[in-house]
């Protein structure tokens, strides 16, 4: 297994399913339900229109924001109506972050040591499949990188949320990402842009998320030629409807970047493999022309 690699692309995951729901569900037509838990010893809410869901390429994802930007994600390998156990290096996960808090901690029901001291339980208990809603609950333990530090999740809600199963179109009709997978050419669906604590995550992904590429960047990242991979600061990640693949090697070049628009142009191309290294994938001819 490659060093840290499955940590860095469960961040990644969680992150772009994040994005994601940004762009699935206008949270302010998004019907009312409820999402709580008690995190930290202290009450947690996601705010009355701040919460959606999906259930996309074999992938359930809820995820809420409370009104003082405290943001938690859960994100399950869809067996239905099912008791999820969240264990360390398994793909079902939850992350939780304060966008507001200095220094902004990331929590993530697993971390680098492999140890039995995180992870939990979801408990989907209800899927409606004509109102599409979602309800069950949830505790975990949690894990930052910044410090080392754990965090409990109990007493954890979700009741009729409603879920996605497309994604919208994007946001920025101008928007535009391109790339050969294996050779072969690929245009996304849906391409978006977010600033996430300090991080650019730049999203491309098909209706039904059956295949996502994306990348995490500096959000300041500079116009020239950065180098791709998991210990450079410069991620990406192709996601399949079967295998989720991690930058090995690559090159990024950022052609232009101007911040105070929010406007980034840029080529790549990388190598990516799976967690244990047997399948490969290659990306070349890579482009993209994004507003975020």
């Amino acid at each position: 297994m490659k060093p840290f690699s499955l940590l860095a692309l469960l961040f990644f995951v969680l992150s772009a399913f994040l994005s994601c729901q940004k762009e699935i569900t206008d949270w302010e037509d998004v019907p009312s339900g409820d999402f709580t838990a008690t995190i930290a010893g202290e009450p947690w809410s996601a705010g009355t229109v701040l919460k959606s869901a999906s259930r996309l390429a074999g992938v359930i994802n809820i995820t809420g924001r409370s009104n003082d930007n405290r943001w938690l994600t859960i994100t399950l390998k869809d067996s239905g109506v099912h008791r999820y156990a969240l264990v360390n290096n398994v793909m079902n996960a939850a992350l939780f972050y304060d966008s507001m808090a200095v220094p902004v901690k990331q929590y993530v029901t697993m971390d680098d040591e492999d140890t039995d001291e995180v992870g939990g339980e979801v408990n989907i208990t209800e899927i409606d499949t004509v109102k599409k809603t979602i309800s069950g609950t949830f505790a975990f333990v949690m894990y930052t990188q910044y410090d080392s530090s754990y965090m409990i999740v109990e007493n954890g809600v979700f009741k009729n949320i409603s879920y996605a199963t497309t994604v919208a179109p994007s946001p920025h009709t101008s928007n535009a990402f391109k790339a050969k997978i294996d050779g072969v050419e690929w245009t996304p669906y849906s391409i978006t842009g977010i600033i996430s604590q300090d991080k650019l995550i730049i999203n491309a992904t098909m209706p039904d998320v059956s295949r996502t590429m994306g990348f995490q960047l500096p959000a300041d990242i500079q116009a020239g030629k950065h180098s791709l991979g998991i210990a450079t600061g410069y991620t990406a990640v192709y996601l399949s409807s079967t295998t989720n693949y991690l930058v090995d090697s690559g090159e990024l070049n950022i052609l232009e970047h101007d911040k105070a628009k929010k406007k980034i142009k840029g080529e790549f191309n990388f190598k990516a493999s799976d967690i244990v290294g047997t399948k490969k994938v290659d990306i070349t001819e890579g482009a993209f022309s994004i507003s975020y």
